[in-house]
């Protein structure tokens, strides 16, 4: 190899890595300015997941519900790539959540009296007219709470 060709080498890796540690440094930053106040009251059933999406791209987590519990999804992206939708499919391929929308935030609830493995599945309502994807950071949470706890005795 020569020499010219092991620093065109060692200049892609260096970009490479640069590029990849500006990416994860923004979605850092995003996930600073967003709102995890709708779920205070909930435990946290996984850790917070965070991913670089395209516009133009779908994700689909698998996740298991427990008996007798209240689920609550946060889910939120940057602005730049679209709205983003979220749907939780049962098993059977039914929606099992109701989207929630105030004035501050957007979350979806889940009453499960079963035990059961949902799909959520996120995608973007923008598209693009140009042809070229928009890419940004998403964070999903997701919290839990017994049904018990919903009601003062």
């Amino acid at each position: 190899m020569t020499t010219q060709k092991t620093m065109k080498t060692i200049f892609t890796l260096c970009a490479l890595m640069t590029f990849s540690n500006l990416c994860f440094g923004q979605c850092k930053n995003f996930i600073k300015n967003v709102d995890f106040s709708p779920l205070q009251s909930f435990e946290y059933c996984s850790e917070v997941k965070v991913a670089q999406m395209n516009s133009s791209s779908k994700a689909q987590i698998k996740q298991k519900l427990e008996t007798n519990k209240r689920y609550r999804i946060l889910a939120d992206a940057q602005s730049h790539i679209g709205e983003l939708q979220l749907n939780v499919i049962n098993q059977k391929g039914d929606t099992v959540s109701i989207e929630v929308k105030t004035n501050e935030n957007r979350y979806w609830e889940i009453v499960n009296d079963q035990k059961e493995k949902v799909e959520i599945q996120m995608y973007f309502t923008k598209t693009s007219t140009t042809g070229i994807n928009t890419a940004g950071c998403v964070v999903l949470a997701i919290g839990e709470m017994e049904n018990s706890n919903l009601v003062e005795k």
